[in-house]
Parts: C-alpha cells; sequence; structure tokens
C-alpha cells in the first residue's frame, strides 16, 4: 500500500515538474527576449525600415541630381530659372506659378 502510494507521489511529481518545464519554456519561446513574438515585431521594423531608407536614397538622389545640374559644367537653365523665381518669388506679366 505504501509503496502503492509512493509510486503514484513519484508520477504525479514527474508530471508536474514535466508540465511546469513545458510551460515554462512555451513561455519564453512566444514572449521571451528572442521570442517569437520580438521576432515578428523586429522582422515588421526591418520592413518599415527598409522602405524609409529607399525613400531616403530616392530623396538624396534627387538633391544630388538637382547640384550636378547647377554645377558651371552642366548648368541647366531652366533649373537656375525655377530656383532663382523660387527664392526671389519673381514671376513674369500673365505667368501663372503652381508650387508643389
Amino acid at each position: 500500500m505504501l509503496q502503492r502510494v509512493v509510486h503514484i507521489f513519484k508520477s504525479a511529481t514527474k508530471s508536474f515538474i514535466m508540465g511546469f518545464v513545458i510551460v515554462y519554456l512555451s513561455y519564453f519561446l512566444l514572449f521571451g527576449k528572442n521570442g517569437i513574438i520580438n521576432f515578428i515585431k523586429d522582422k515588421n521594423q526591418l520592413e518599415e525600415l527598409k522602405t524609409q531608407e529607399l525613400s531616403e536614397f530616392k530623396k538624396r538622389e534627387d538633391i544630388k541630381n538637382k547640384v550636378e545640374r547647377l554645377y558651371p559644367k552642366h548648368l541647366d537653365a531652366d533649373l537656375l530659372d525655377e530656383q532663382y523665381r523660387r527664392a526671389t518669388g519673381e514671376i513674369k506679366n500673365n505667368e501663372v506659378v503652381y508650387y508643389y
């Protein structure tokens, strides 16, 4: 009788410990520092940063292109006129200017 109680107690203890270990590991697998939830958040943040980087790269290329077109060797008269008008606000007669 006593052996049977001891055997049941050992089985219950093993089951409890195994259950606790499974719950503990599952929790950290999902919510831990390097868990699945943080992995998904980091993955989404990486996508957003890549999109932002591409946008900033395009802006940088546009500015670089404008600067190159204002060099004396590659002077773009239309761009120079546009920049001058934008800076001074000068408008010719019978002319409408749209800024965007």
